[in-house]
């Protein structure tokens, strides 16, 4: 099989023959992004303006707070809360005032977004379509995809949906 800087990360994943590969993609992208944000990148200004307007999931969160950079993910933290504080707090006259639900999605939609979920979902949608590509080019990868032991239902549809694209000979052999 031809190996290229975006076939060997997924090459790699589906070289192990223990449970869902898409799962062990996703797992090895959130360990790296949140390696990226506690090290070099924490102090990035354009990382941190991101990390400040998108925060982190509870999920992703537990996940910075395991990495050896605490004082970094606080440092975060009370950026992100300055963040939020001038987009939820700063117009704030009543919670029973005329605005009620404009203030209502604006403390709702930092609760909905995660840096490290949309860094993530933007490189799995690329790997995705890796795995597309080299099913229909390359026999090896087909073969081990063959082998995989399983997919979890979540990532068979993600793969189904991803398999759209191709073109219909190929997604039928």
């Amino acid at each position: 099989m031809r190996e290229d800087i975006t076939s060997l990360p997924v090459s790699e994943v589906f070289e192990e023959r223990d449970g869902c590969p898409i799962c062990r993609m996703r797992d090895l992208l959130e360990q790296r992004v949140t390696d990226y944000i506690t090290g070099a990148a924490l102090m990035e200004p354009d990382v941190r303006v991101q990390t400040n307007q998108l925060g982190f999931c509870a999920g992703h969160y537990g996940m910075l707070l395991k990495k050896r950079n605490r004082l970094g993910v606080a440092l975060m933290l009370e950026t992100r809360l300055q963040e939020i504080e001038k987009q939820v707090f700063s117009n704030l006259s009543s919670p029973f005032g005329p605005n009620v639900k404009k203030q209502a999605e604006s403390a709702d939609k930092p609760l909905h977004t995660c840096f490290v979920c949309q860094q993530v979902d933007w490189a799995m949608e690329r790997m995705l379509a890796t795995v597309c590509r080299l099913w229909e080019r390359e026999s090896d990868f087909r073969r081990m995809y063959g082998e995989q032991p399983c997919l979890c239902l979540p990532h068979f549809a993600q793969v189904c949906a991803a398999a759209g694209h191709m073109g219909k000979k190929t997604a039928t052999d």
